[in-house]
């Protein structure tokens, strides 16, 4: 049987209200300030993956549904009477299929307390409570029978004596022997730590560190006769092209090269796939800049999603909150301890993410705000741009979390600036003062090519031209729909022959002066007049890749965006 739920109490400090331990998520944010007990949490964790008795004092409150493959092992359709009346398995095993049942198991591995929904008259008596409670002992969840692999926020990469051994420890010890044997011996594949640990570490450095090399140096002599015939490890970047030793880096660049040794070079070693495994990362962003972290966390997502793999980080950052709080991949765990007693808890609704701020010592403006608006003019704009953000980017940017879009409301436009404090209109709101990372779409509004640009949106066009990193896309089409393609409309509202794409600058609805030019009027007349954002909805749904080729600026622009939103979030 499959365990659907699981939580535990009467362990070290939680107690004694039981604590969530088993999500559907493939990451859990473990939250919590320190010596709340995010260590202990794990411990439970890695007592979950292994196969050995839990620890004796320990209660674990599970939920589960009950198969018919369970019952059927323990209700035989052969057997009559005997202990029970009638056929086992028609008269009495097949009564409980589908029911849901919760227990609690202790420490030594027996049950107690199973309560069955909905309730089934019979199962109250003794020899059928031990035939479930036999299901229950053999119940399986999704750690179950996984390796759990972790790292220490106690952690180093240390110069080590050369060793035949693989082994990786949860505080870094090993790592240069791994480094060193992968490198040097002729029976292992070096290309694991030369080609992909080093693409990897490329890709989370990004511009602050481009490695062309890595390499071992064995100390021989010198000035530190303490580590003779000790080997270390050492890179070359490609702006400085010299060799630099690690104990003269960082310990951010040490907490990396872990994290990639551990979910990278740890499968190939064990001969493992990425998803027998369950990860534990303690506080990563210890002596990491809060844009490498973010670049760490991109890739460790990127990877449990890949292969599936469950993977925990304990964090009391704002950074982590931040970018794990809007993921569909994560689930956010809190820890509060009152100085005797820990619980922790899910949190789901943004107001409880709030909740965390205070504790984690920082300001609202810190915590899940996003890191650049998007303003456009209003929301059937803003369904449009995010799906037409989401196909550019494949999917790796999202609003909430890379972004946030925003409505200036028309017209409204021409009562708001984007300006430094010392060049700020009094009369005017100074938008720039809720983000300096600023992108502005305006509809073209042309009827042709040589139509004049409204004053607001000129000025305003010009004003982001002076701020760093900020993008105006004044549309080359006249609206956002006169990007729209015929055949995207056709599936959208069901019609049985697709209708043209829309001009560049002809009306796309119909207007109070003239209700008869319009794209709308001309092309769909047997379709009512749906509202904008309805509109936007429907059409964004069968919208791909291949919709945004060739309509005038529109893939350009977007990729402009994309970029623009990368280069805030590195």
């Amino acid at each position: 049987m499959y365990t659907t739920s699981l939580s535990f109490t009467n362990y070290k400090c939680f107690q004694p209200e039981f604590t969530e331990v088993l999500d559907d998520k493939l990451i859990t944010l473990v939250i919590g300030r320190n010596n709340s007990g995010k260590t202990q949490y794990l411990d439970i964790v890695k007592q979950l993956c292994d196969t050995s008795p839990y620890k004796p004092a320990v209660l674990y409150k599970s939920t589960g549904i009950l198969a018919e493959a369970d019952l059927r092992s323990v209700f035989f359709d052969n057997i009559l009477d005997g202990e029970f009346r009638g056929n086992h398995w028609n008269d009495h095993g097949r009564q409980l299929i589908s029911a849901s049942v919760e227990w609690t198991s202790l420490g030594d591995g027996s049950i107690k307390d199973t309560r069955i929904f909905p309730v089934v008259a019979f199962t109250a008596e003794d020899s059928h409570s031990k035939k479930i409670e036999t299901v229950l002992r053999q119940s399986r969840h999704r750690y179950s029978g996984k390796t759990f692999r972790r790292l220490l926020a106690d952690r180093n990469i240390r110069p080590e004596p050369e060793s035949l051994s693989l082994a990786l420890e949860p505080d870094g010890v090993g790592a240069t022997n791994i480094v060193r044997r992968y490198l040097l011996a002729s029976d292992l594949d070096r290309d694991l730590i030369q080609q992909k640990i080093r693409s990897q570490l490329s890709e989370i450095f990004g511009t602050d560190g481009d490695f062309t090399e890595i390499t071992v140096r064995k100390h021989e002599g010198g000035s530190r006769p303490d580590r003779d015939g000790e080997y270390e490890i050492g890179f070359t970047e490609k702006r400085r092209q010299q060799l630099v030793l690690l104990s003269d880096s960082g310990s951010g660049l040490k907490t990396v090269i872990l994290v990639l040794l551990t979910m990278t070079a740890i499968p190939v070693i064990e001969k493992r796939d990425p998803s027998e495994y369950v990860f534990a990362f303690e506080e990563l962003e210890n002596n990491l800049h809060p844009a490498l972290l973010r670049r760490l966390f991109q890739f460790i997502e990127r990877y449990s999603v890949l292969h599936k793999t469950p993977v925990f980080l304990t964090s009391h950052s704002s950074v982590a909150l931040d970018f794990f709080g809007p993921s569909t991949n994560a689930n956010i765990l809190h820890i509060k301890h009152d100085g005797e007693r820990a619980v922790g808890a899910y949190i789901e609704k943004h107001f409880d993410k709030l909740g965390v701020i205070s504790e984690l010592g920082v300001k609202p403006s810190d915590l899940l705000q996003a890191n650049g608006v998007i303003w456009v003019e209003g929301p059937s704009d803003c369904i449009y741009v995010n799906r037409w953000i989401s196909l550019c980017s494949n999917g790796e940017l999202q609003e909430g979390r890379d972004y946030q879009c925003a409505f200036y409301g028309g017209a409204l436009l021409a009562r708001a600036q984007f300006c430094s404090p010392e060049e700020a209109e009094k009369e005017l709101v100074n938008l720039l003062r809720l983000s300096h990372n600023i992108i502005v779409i305006c509809d073209g509004d042309r009827e042709s090519n040589a139509a004049r640009i409204k004053d607001r949106v000129r000025r305003i066009s010009s004003e982001l031209s002076k701020i760093p990193n900020a993008v105006s896309w004044i549309t080359d089409a006249r609206e956002v729909e006169n990007y729209l393609r015929g055949t995207v409309l056709q599936t959208a509202l069901g019609l049985a022959s697709p209708p043209p794409d829309p001009g560049q600058y002809e009306p796309f609805f119909p207007r109070k002066s003239d209700l008869t030019n319009s794209f709308w009027t001309k092309y769909l007349p047997g379709v009512a007049t749906i509202d904008k954002v309805d509109l936007a909805a429907m059409t964004t749904q069968h919208m791909t890749r291949d919709d945004l080729r060739s309509r005038f600026d529109l893939e350009e622009k977007i990729q402009t965006i994309c970029d623009a939103i990368r280069c805030w979030n590195r």
